[in-house]
């Protein structure tokens, strides 16, 4: 390094932010800044298995927050919305299979509004009149369960793929659906949402089914007391069983087959030329 340089990196301070209320308060990670204040108004996308702690079913969510305040060491973020990462995008939409893209803008019970983008992929090529009439109905039935439930209940049916179900269900009366993939949902800085809880963490309900697993298997391990009724009518059918057998009468062979087979082995005897042999001695005797 030349004289009279400064390493800015020396200068800077890690700010750790965290989730909004909605996803717990959880840590989402770590930025750096020179100053905290800097730190404000930057935007971070995070995993939703990493924030739910299920690991297996929800590895392509990405939720998006930004950072709109803080207090003192820690940045506080704004949930933003969630997108599905366009490799996955890919996988579901092949070639030969008819797509349908819906861009709606739903509002909830609890005033909040926000856009919701959907991608509805076809079993097989379909007709111009089969797709308008999809994305009719599936505009519908956005506008109803947005309308019947509060933001919090929406957004975790849209995480948690509930929604994406029940439209295929009642999609699927039309014309055959494959996918439903509901690609993004859009909030704006100025909607002020609630702090109602959408995605519970899964690590605790983890810890409750393991003990529940540890109960059921130390109750397992235990000998368990046999009723004597059972064991009496057991004994009971194994001493009736004993009783067939002993009054089964023993198979007596039938003299009449011995006989045939006797029968049988001097005809074959006479076949092989046997017999003959005398006679072929006498004719022998006469040449002489």
């Amino acid at each position: 390094m030349a004289r009279g340089t400064v390493d800015k990196w020396k200068s800077k301070k890690w700010v750790e932010v965290i989730a909004p209320k909605m996803f717990n308060s959880r840590n989402i990670g770590y930025t750096v800044a020179t100053e905290p204040k800097k730190v404000i108004g930057r935007r971070l996308s995070v995993n939703l298995g990493e924030l739910t702690g299920d690991y297996n079913s929800r590895q392509r969510v990405m939720v998006n927050f930004k950072i709109d305040k803080l207090s003192g060491e820690q940045a506080h973020t704004k949930f933003m919305g969630h997108t599905i990462p366009q490799d996955y995008m890919k996988n579901v939409a092949r070639k030969r299979n008819s797509k349908v893209y819906v861009k709606q803008e739903v509002r909830t019970r609890d005033d909040k509004e926000f856009v919701v983008k959907i991608i509805i992929v076809m079993d097989r090529s379909s007709t111009r009149s089969a797709r308008t009439q999809i994305r009719a109905t599936a505009i519908k039935i956005l506008r109803r369960e947005a309308r019947s439930t509060k933001f919090s209940d929406f957004i975790s049916g849209v995480l948690g793929n509930r929604l994406s179900i029940l439209m295929k269900k009642e999609l699927h009366t039309i014309y055959p659906v494959k996918h439903i993939v509901i690609e993004k949902t859009e909030i704006d800085d100025s909607v002020q949402l609630p702090d109602e809880p959408v995605a519970r963490n899964r690590s605790r309900r983890r810890e409750g089914l393991q003990k529940d697993y540890h109960k059921k298997a130390s109750e397992a391990g235990k000998p368990k007391e046999k009723a004597p009724e059972k064991k009496a009518e057991k004994e009971e059918v194994k001493a009736e069983k004993k009783e067939e057998v002993k009054e089964k009468p023993e198979k007596e062979e039938k003299p009449e087959k011995k006989e045939k087979k006797e029968d049988n082995v001097q005809a074959s005897k006479s076949n092989t030329g046997q017999v003959l042999k005398p006679e072929k001695s006498k004719k022998l005797q006469e040449k002489k």
